[in-house]
């Protein structure tokens, strides 16, 4: 049995209300500063408690107080998700977060207290086992009673959830192109230095970095990771189409966007965490700076590594979240779902001489494919709404105000053409 999860949002900064059944691939898009990161970033904070609070940090016993773990919760909420004046942001603020295996429901949710001022956190899930971890420090605070808490607090959420949960969590952030040319000490964005200082060595870590499609998507002959002289640093180095070699500085800004981005989606196959076999892929804007060809291939790279993951290893369990600005983006996804339902309807077709001839087609259709069933896609606005509507010919995404964009631009065309050809007569 597949795993539910849903967070469900009401008045948090600029989203009025998003009731969110995620699924494995996820899309949002929506004007600027709607919200499509704030969800992002939510969706990555939810999903890393076990990590943010136990896996990933030193603990105690007495950690697990269940005023000290709020607490520590609250703490880290409000370094991500920054406020001058939270009375008047959080006030409305309801975030409710749940996951259910078979009978089992981890949930978290957080709601505005008038009487303290705060926006307090709570969980029927892990009250119930605060008291149970607490126990697990049955040789006090002893330099080896934390490694052998987490593990026994790892043996209870996998008997609870079957390795489906924990969920680890992949971020990759907007203006990532600095990740080329920076270090962490230069950045104060906690997802933009966390991607430097976490992401960028794992790629580095690689001898073979170079991929044939990676290298076509960048306009690259060759990619290769250099040790600078009398130093261990690693840097990456390209061979231009033309044979120049190039650093990181020299790539253009689509280049330097994208470089470390597919670079490490390629290698999501090598990585493994501690806790947990599900992993999260949260991705800004994959088709920042780049041409509509390079933001087709790069969609239909992502969704191919998508598509992989799903067969590489069953115990692994890989979804991605995407945010985007670009229809061009959307027009490749609803190919992909025109795709999948082309593949179910040849799947059920009886007649076999019609069944091969549509196979053979589909050999030409070198793009990945989705199915309705494994997305989902919503426009962020105040209320936020679904873009996927169902017709005979299967699923496809769709949003008016993308159309009406659309529109507006074809009206003023034409508004133009019609008072040159009155200045003409």
């Amino acid at each position: 049995m597949e795993p539910k999860e849903r967070l469900i949002i009401d008045n948090f900064f600029s989203i009025g209300h998003f009731d969110w059944e995620i699924k494995d691939f996820n899309i949002l898009t929506g004007e600027m500063a709607s919200g499509k990161s704030l969800c992002l970033k939510l969706v990555h904070f939810v999903e890393q408690i076990f990590h943010r609070n136990i896996f990933l940090t030193s603990i105690s016993r007495d950690t697990f107080k269940k005023e000290v773990f709020y607490n520590n919760l609250a703490e880290k909420f409000n370094a991500v998700f920054h406020s001058a004046n939270k009375e008047n942001d959080f006030q409305n603020t309801s975030i409710e977060y749940s996951y259910t295996y078979l009978d089992t429901t981890f949930d978290l949710c957080a709601k505005w207290n008038n009487d303290t001022k705060k926006l307090e956190w709570n969980s029927k899930y892990i009250n119930k086992r605060l008291n149970e971890w607490r126990g697990f420090f049955s040789n006090g605070n002893a330099p080896d009673a934390a490694r052998d808490v987490r593990m026994q607090i790892h043996e209870r959420l996998t008997h609870d959830f079957s390795s489906t949960f924990p969920i680890g969590v992949e971020f990759i952030p907007a203006s990532r192109a600095i990740a080329a040319i920076a270090t962490p000490s230069d950045i104060p964005d906690s997802f933009l230095e966390s991607f430097i200082k976490g992401d960028k060595p794992f790629v580095l870590d690689f001898d073979d970095v170079s991929d044939k499609k990676v290298n076509k998507i960048l306009h690259l002959k060759k990619i290769t990771v250099k040790k600078k002289k009398n130093t261990n640093e690693k840097t990456l180095e390209a061979e231009a189409l033309d044979g120049r070699k190039i650093t990181p500085l020299e790539l253009s800004s689509g280049q330097q966007e994208l470089i470390y981005l597919l670079l490490l989606i390629r290698n999501l196959f090598q990585t493994s965490f501690t806790y947990g076999r599900t992993i999260s892929v949260l991705i800004e804007e994959p088709s920042a700076h780049l041409f509509p060809h390079e933001q087709k291939e790069t969609i239909e790279y992502i969704v191919s590594i998508y598509r992989e993951l799903q067969g590489f290893d069953k115990r692994n369990k890989a979804r991605f979240f995407v945010s985007t600005h670009s229809p061009y983006v959307l027009n490749v996804i609803n190919n992909m779902l025109k795709k999948g339902y082309l593949i179910k309807e040849t799947n059920d077709c009886t007649d076999e001489t019609k069944k091969e001839q549509i196979k053979k087609g589909m050999e030409k259709l070198a793009f990945p494919h989705l199915t309705v069933d494994e997305i989902s896609a919503h426009f962020i606005q105040k209320k936020v709404v679904s873009m996927i509507n169902e017709s005979e010919n299967g699923a496809y995404l769709y949003q008016e105000m993308i159309e009406k964009i659309s529109q507006d631009i074809e009206n003023d065309y034409k508004n133009v053409k019609k008072l040159l050809r009155q200045l003409k007569e």
